[in-house]
Order: structure tokens, then sequence, then C-alpha cells
């Protein structure tokens, strides 16, 4: 099985164990990753910073088809920007769906239950650890220069910067800032085009955002309850 780069990112995201993404913000990269698939497969196209579905492209089934419906089915045209921040709302349950196939090859398992009891919930533990491995270590020597990047390396490594995950890839403390450094070179320099390139900005501006946001909000709950 060939793994969709959203699927890579996926794999990185989720704790192995606990079938969880425990950092905020990962659904906005995780739709960037999407929009790149759709955009490298035909499906979309970007006209003057608007993302335009291509008609009569080629359909690979599963949740790609889905996303590409959905932005068809839009009564407004968007950027791209936009589209990170609104997909997976318009897509859910939008990390099952795409686990689907991770699922389907015995990469992951779906497990259901409840939060509190009472809200329905899947959690995606691994079963096959062999696909993350070849990911994390390719990732690795990309975000370490033990390897020249190739292009799909290299946009996967922009996308990781984007939603902070380096660390889960550079366990090494003393080299994540040379990693991190690395994920964002590539990602505003990917040389892939310029649709990908900004599909990767787009996630990244939205998530500091949202982390700012969440700062700020954070900030003054804490001054209005200070005595």
């Amino acid at each position: 099985m060939s793994i969709l780069l959203h699927e890579q990112l996926l794999l990185i995201a989720l704790d192995d164990e606990k079938g969880t993404i425990g950092r905020p913000y990962v659904d906005i990269a995780l739709a960037g990753a999407v929009l790149v698939d759709l955009l490298r497969g035909g499906r979309i196209a970007t006209v003057d910073s608007e993302v335009r579905a291509v008609p009569h492209a080629a359909t690979v089934g599963g949740v790609l088809d889905d996303a590409a419906a959905v932005i068809a089915g839009e009564p407004r045209v968007h950027d791209l920007r936009w589209w990170v921040k609104g997909l997976p709302g318009r897509l859910k349950p939008f990390v099952p769906r795409l686990a689907a196939r991770l699922v389907q090859d015995g990469v992951l398992a779906a497990e259901q239950h409840k939060v509190l009891g009472l809200f329905p919930s899947t959690r995606l533990p691994e079963r096959d650890h062999a696909s993350e491995a070849e990911v994390d270590e390719r990732l690795r020597q990309t975000l370490l220069g033990e390897s020249p990047p190739d292009e799909d390396s290299a946009v996967l490594a922009g996308l990781v910067g984007a939603a902070n995950l380096v660390g889960s890839v550079v366990e090494d403390r003393t080299r994540r800032k040379e990693a991190e450094r690395r994920a964002e070179e590539l990602g505003r320099g990917l040389g892939v085009g310029t649709a990908v390139e900004e599909a990767i900005a787009a996630a990244r501006a939205e998530v500091m955002a949202a982390v700012i946001a969440s700062t700020v909000s954070s900030a003054t709950s804490a001054t209005i309850v200070a005595p």
C-alpha cells in the first residue's frame, strides 16, 4: 500500500498505544495534508489564490474523493487558508475518515468508546509499526540533513513543522531546534509548486493563529479569576 501524505502525517501525530492525538490544532495541519494530496493528484487547483475543484478529474475513492466533492459543492469560493480551517468540520468525523485505509489495511485498529460515558469517540491504536517506522526514519534523516530530501519527505517535513510535531520524530533534544529550523526551511522553499507551498504556509498560519488565540484566552481567563 502506498501511504498518502495525510496518512503519513496522521501516523506521526497519533499516540501509538492510546490511538489519540494529544496535541491541539493538528487537525489543521492534517487538512493541509489533504489539500496537498488533492493538489498533487490534480483534483483541485488554485486560481488567483482561490481553490477550485478540477472537473472530470480521476477519482481514487475514500476521503480524497469526499474532500474534493465538498470543495466542488461549496457555494462560495475560498482560499487555501480558509479550507485548512474549514475542511475538518465538513468531513466529520475527520480523523477516523482520514484513517479509514490504514484501518482497512491493518496498520491501525479502530476502537469505539465514549468520553465520560456519553460522547462517542474512536481511538486508533497502532497494529503494525512497520509503516510508521519507515516514515519516521525517512523524515528524521531529512530533518537532520542526513539524506537529501525527496519531494514527499520535503512536503511532509513542512507539514510536521507546521503542526509542531518535530519532537515526535526527532527525540534527541540537543538536535530538535536544528530539526525545527530545517522543517521551516523546507516548508518555505520546497520547489514543488507554488500551490503546495501555499497550502503548507496556510496550515502554519492557521496553527499559529489558533495557538495565539488560545494563549490570549487563557491569559484573559486567569486575569478574570485572579484575586
